[in-house]
């Protein structure tokens, strides 16, 4: 009997029409990409620096010799050679950046900038007149200097053959020097009119005058012309973007300020311990100094060097090592942004050292005190990138090639010394 059934069931099992094993036995197909996570983002790309110190001497002391010889002339070509050195030793993913700049544009803006200077000294010794016009012409061919400066230099800048740019407007340039330069002329001109009505109202209004520049009005201005530098600058057809504020800027100025005053008064005082006379030479006319007892000049002396020692080795580090920083930081190329780690400390020592290493050799520790500073900026700043580098530069190079042909001719002059 149960042979029989199972039979039965074994024949009306074969007869039956076949099912698909996998509607039968396992869920419906899922596209492997539904639940896949996205791939992680490339690891961060630090900047490195293969140059060295002995390699870079050879070209320096050749530079050094033929700008001599050549009454200055050939210090175009030594820029050039410099700038290709630095450009290609510095490396990012292995690839190093290349300088395209040409000797005799930028020979021809060396020559625009001495005329320049020229005239500004010849006016001064003419008349009042024709001195404030030359700095008025000055003053409106700056921007317009500015402008044409970070349109060459990062014209001749590239990465794995694909060519920086500068999109930024000439107005854009005369905006970034002026509005906050006008602000503090309104600032002055309210200042003295105050001298009409109370002198010491007047001088209350000057120290604000000079505190708000200081801490507020100079601080904005470097934001403005960061700002207005790298909103500006391309790479291929990406664009950088800068979004740190003026309250970013004024905080580092504050501190720099403090930190000056502190070094100024600790020097004075030292000073005032070792020689109490020291500081009145400071203070005495012309005709004074020459009967001051010579200790009183030689501790005179002392506080000055105290004070630029001070500034030089203290203040100097912690303003570029946070400039640098909050400026790299608060920079993005399209979705990639950028990691500056710049320590005052280590900067600190790094311009101590050099110091007394370029002191000591009579200036031929130059070639590697520059070496060291560059090897140091380039370990302290990272990429963090959204996109494997690869991908932009093979993405960017063909729409950038065509636009960097047609805007070759128009950089032909390096008007940045």
């Amino acid at each position: 009997m149960n042979d029989e059934s199972t039979e039965a069931s074994g024949e009306s099992a074969h007869d039956a029409p076949h099912e698909p094993l996998a509607a039968v036995h396992e869920p419906a197909a899922v596209t492997p990409s539904a639940h896949a996570p996205p791939p992680p983002p490339p690891a961060p790309e630090t900047f490195r620096f293969t140059g060295s110190g002995s390699e870079y001497f050879r070209i320096w002391i050749v530079n050094l010799a033929l700008t001599i010889v050549t009454l200055g002339i050939y210090g175009a070509w030594a820029k050039v050679r410099r700038l290709q050195y630095f450009y290609r030793s510095t490396e990012l993913a292995g690839s190093g950046f290349e300088y395209h700049g040409q000797p005799k544009a930028i020979l021809i803006g060396r020559v625009v900038a001495v005329l320049m200077f020229g005239a500004y000294q010849f006016a001064a010794g003419v008349s009042v007149a024709l001195f404030a016009v030359v700095v008025v012409i000055l003053l409106l061919a700056g921007p317009w200097l500015l402008h044409n400066a970070l349109r060459f230099r990062l014209h001749n800048s590239s990465y794995r053959g694909l060519r920086f740019g500068f999109a930024g407007t000439l107005g854009g340039a005369y905006a970034a020097s002026y509005t906050r330069l006008l602000l503090i002329a309104a600032l002055g001109i309210g200042a003295s009119l105050l001298a009409l009505v109370s002198k010491a109202i007047a001088g209350i209004g000057m120290i604000a005058l000079v505190i708000a520049v200081v801490l507020w009005i100079y601080p904005a201005w470097y934001r403005d012309f960061k700002l207005y530098q790298h909103n500006g600058a391309r790479y291929g057809t990406r664009r950088f973007s800068f979004t740190a504020t003026t309250g970013q800027f004024a905080k580092i100025f504050a501190v720099s300020v403090l930190l000056s005053m502190i070094a100024v008064v600790v020097a004075g005082v030292a000073s005032q311990v070792v020689n109490p006379e020291s500081l009145k030479i400071l203070a005495a006319g012309d005709e004074e100094r020459g009967e001051l007892d010579p200790k009183a000049l030689a501790g005179a002396l002392v506080v000055v060097f105290m004070i630029y020692a001070a500034l030089f080795l203290a203040v100097m580090p912690y303003f570029r090592s946070r400039i640098d920083n909050l400026i790299w930081n608060q920079t993005r190329l399209g979705d990639h942004r950028f990691e500056s780690r710049l320590s005052a400390r280590h900067l600190g020592w790094l311009y101590f050292s050099n110091l007394v290493g370029v002191i000591v050799t009579f200036g031929f520790f130059m070639p590697w005190a520059l070496a060291r500073l560059a090897r140091y900026r380039a370990e302290s700043l990272t990429v963090v990138l959204a996109e494997p580098l690869d991908d932009i530069v093979a993405g960017d190079a063909t729409a950038a090639n065509a636009l960097g042909e047609e805007a070759a001719s128009v950089f032909d002059i390096d008007i940045a010394l």
